[in-house]
């Protein structure tokens, strides 16, 4: 029913005609159902994994608020109508000497639901000590962080075609520059390739005995 509704568009209609107030609780119940089914259909060891899968969305959620209370201060401000030199100045680095780290929470929620997939992908390689999947999977999220498809605000790897080679040539020069220059993906980039490069050393060590024999963690079945 929900992929028919997606497919079709018929989700503005939805809106429409049922009010916010009688959406909102059916929201919440659906998603109080599949967080406890989340919790009750795996194995104790990864109920870590499960956490950290929702931290991004946790992240887009807060900075959500964020975004909104600032544009409110900032329209309220501007409606006073005091003299050009009374500005509000809401800065990063302002922030952040407060606590509130905006940035980097707006960055961690970039693509949440799949930023939460790729992290509690990776957290379930890792309890289960399978390192070499645990790498496949941090590459992976390396490579979407590169492109912008997770804590990013936009694919960057989208070209117009050009009309002589010589322009195809910049536009691909600029777009390698914003890969690896980029302040937006370089550093979740830069990440997600540490991590995959400890798991297969950490495969490695295990592979030839360097580190203790895995703990076997009873599965579903078995605690039931």
């Amino acid at each position: 029913m929900i992929f028919l509704l997606c497919l079709f568009g018929m989700f503005p209609l939805l809106s429409a005609v049922l009010p916010v107030p009688a959406i909102v609780p059916i929201l919440l119940f659906i998603g109080l159902v599949i967080g406890a089914q989340a919790f009750r259909a795996v194995p104790k060891a990864h109920y870590a994994a499960i956490v950290l899968a929702v931290v991004p969305n946790v992240a887009s959620w807060a900075s959500g608020l964020l975004d909104n209370t600032i544009a409110t201060a900032q329209s309220s401000f501007a409606a006073l109508k005091l003299p050009a030199d009374k500005i509000l100045d809401i800065s990063d680095a302002g922030l952040a000497g407060n606590g509130v780290l905006q940035h980097g929470l707006t960055k961690l929620g970039e693509g949440a639901v799949l930023a939460g997939m790729i992290l509690g992908a990776i957290a379930v390689f890792m309890i289960d000590r399978r390192f070499l999947w645990a790498a496949i999977y941090s590459f992976l999220g390396a490579v979407l962080s590169a492109v912008g498809l997770i804590h990013g605000a936009k694919v960057s790897l989208a070209l117009a075609p050009p009309d002589r080679v010589e322009e195809h040539v910049d536009d691909l020069l600029r777009a390698l520059t914003r890969l690896t220059s980029s302040a937006q993906s370089s550093r979740a980039c830069s990440g997600g390739a540490t991590v995959a490069l400890a798991a297969v050393i950490s495969a490695v060590a295990e592979r030839h005995g360097s580190t203790e024999p895995p703990i076997l963690q009873p599965t579903y079945e078995e605690q039931r």
